[in-house]
């Protein structure tokens, strides 16, 4: 029994070794990993660093390739803005469905994060800020909306984006489910 937990103890100790063995195996090859990476990104960046470096030359120049290609895309996106560009009809208005109105205690409307009552209806003066926040689309209004528990609003304000593509959302008109 006793030659059992003297050769138990020598495996242990072996595999302690090895287990030295291949973390500083570890080390090493990830050293040599971010030596590589640091060298590859300085190889690149050298370009850019260097003042008088070509890529700094042309691009310092006002008819350089570089220049030329940055006024076509800036000319490209204003045509293809200009394009997309309708007016609003002069009366035009977003529907609803009414549900605002019918509810007085805004039970059908969305309220997540808001605080509620224990029977689950929104607090109407949180509400309120809501509101108040998405008409004005002031930031600040947003920060002062009260918030329900530990939840917070997620990006409430992404509605008020400006779209970078195609039309923006505030011209076209869905219209409310039946």
């Amino acid at each position: 029994m006793n030659n059992e937990s003297e050769n138990k103890f020598e495996n242990e100790s072996k595999s302690s070794a090895e287990i030295s063995a291949k973390t500083d195996r570890r080390k090493f090859l990830g050293n040599l990993g971010k030596a590589g990476i640091t060298a590859a990104a300085a190889v690149a960046a050298a370009p850019l660093l260097d003042q008088k470096s070509t890529v700094i030359a042309q691009i310092g120049r006002g008819n350089s390739v570089y220049q030329k290609r940055a006024a076509a895309c800036f000319q490209v996106r204003m045509d293809a803005a200009q394009a997309n560009f309708q007016p609003l009809p002069p009366l035009f208005s977003r529907s609803n469905n009414g549900d605002e109105d019918l509810y007085q205690n805004k039970i059908a409307n969305y309220s997540k994060g808001l605080p509620h009552n224990s029977n689950g209806e929104v607090n109407l003066t949180a509400y309120s800020a809501l509101l108040d926040a998405l008409k004005t689309g002031d930031s600040t209004k947003f920060e002062q909306i009260p918030l329900g528990g530990n939840r917070r609003l997620t990006n409430p304000q992404s509605g008020l984006a400006f779209d970078l593509e195609g039309k923006d959302s505030f011209g076209m008109i869905q219209p409310p489910p039946p």
